[in-house]
């Protein structure tokens, strides 16, 4: 936050080798559109999470009170 002035990336990867499948329980990687669909389903829900708390709920007390649990 401090170098960036509040901007952040995020690399959203559905990765491409059986073996990242198996890291999950899956004996092969799904196919390219379930992959992305997924992915897709992920970031919307995040974001959605993200929108869901008001303006003003982050307080950034640095005495341990960074967010106001009400507008969260």
């Amino acid at each position: 936050d401090h170098i960036s002035g509040g901007r952040a990336g995020w690399n959203v990867v559905t990765s491409m080798f059986d073996a990242e499948a198996r890291n999950h329980g899956m004996d092969a990687i799904p196919a390219r559109e379930e992959r992305y669909a997924r992915a897709a389903e992920f970031v919307d829900t995040a974001l959605a999470l993200w929108d869901s708390w008001e303006p003003d709920a982050l307080t950034l007390d640095r005495t341990g009170m960074y967010a106001d649990p009400a507008k969260v």
